[in-house]
């Protein structure tokens, strides 16, 4: 793989930052780049982060910045992300983010555990070189990146379980030996799906089924699990490693 410039900013024996080199690097708008707090949580993004991605440090915080990544990178990140935090190392991933206009852009992210002087963990930086468009990937959502209407911790709140589990795996051998009724193939896809941090209209979208039938398909599953919401559904199948 070729060495990506944020490598060569930094030795690769680099296990950690401290926090003085960390708000420089963070603040010089040479990358973008995000910050997370030792609980884990992303908190903190640089103005060429926001300018990308067209969104406010309000709307970013807390969950917000999902809503930017592509489906298919945001489990992935998560968990190489979560990985890397549990032993506070470094990692590297490549994943593709959304740019205000819709457009789909390939990025390397470089994170680094944070501590201060007295060696006290303080969290994560990660910095982020745009690689080249995804042209195979666009999103056509309006209204600030199909929001939903709601805070993304309201609406998708199993998504503080995929942080906070980070090392977990969809159980896929066998989605039928969770529920006391036989889960049909659709079914099975809609729930792979809504693991990965789908919405209703993505799921729609990649299926190509209306929002209505995925309604009604999970509105099944929830029965068929006997849950009343993806949190449940998300406890019930993804199960930690122990």
């Amino acid at each position: 793989m070729k060495k990506s410039s944020v490598d060569s900013s930094f030795s690769e024996h680099s296990q950690q930052l401290s926090e003085i080199i960390s708000t420089i690097i963070f603040d010089s708008g040479i990358y973008m780049a995000w910050m997370s707090g030792n609980d884990a949580l992303l908190s903190h993004f640089n103005n060429k982060w926001l300018k990308f991605t067209g969104q406010s440090t309000d709307e970013e915080t807390g969950y917000g910045w999902t809503y930017s990544f592509h489906p298919d990178d945001l489990v992935k990140f998560i968990y190489k992300y979560i990985n890397a935090f549990n032993r506070r190392r470094e990692f590297k991933i490549r994943f593709r983010l959304r740019k205000f206009d819709g457009a789909y852009y390939w990025i390397f992210n470089h994170g680094w555990p944070v501590v201060d002087n007295n060696d006290n963990f303080l969290g994560y930086i990660g910095l982020c070189e745009l690689i080249g468009r995804d042209k195979k990937s666009y999103s056509g959502l309006k209204d600030s990146h199909d929001k939903i209407n709601g805070a993304p911790l309201e609406k998708f709140p199993f998504l503080s379980d995929l942080m906070r589990f980070g090392n977990n795996n969809l159980s896929e051998n066998n989605l039928d030996s969770f529920s006391s009724t036989k889960v049909t193939k659709r079914e099975k896809e809609i729930i792979r799906l809504i693991i990965k941090g789908y919405r209703n209209k993505q799921i729609a979208l990649k299926l190509k089924i209306s929002t209505n039938t995925v309604r009604n398909h999970i509105f099944n599953i929830f029965n068929k699990f006997n849950v009343s919401n993806r949190v449940q559904l998300f406890n019930q199948i993804v199960q930690p490693k122990l």
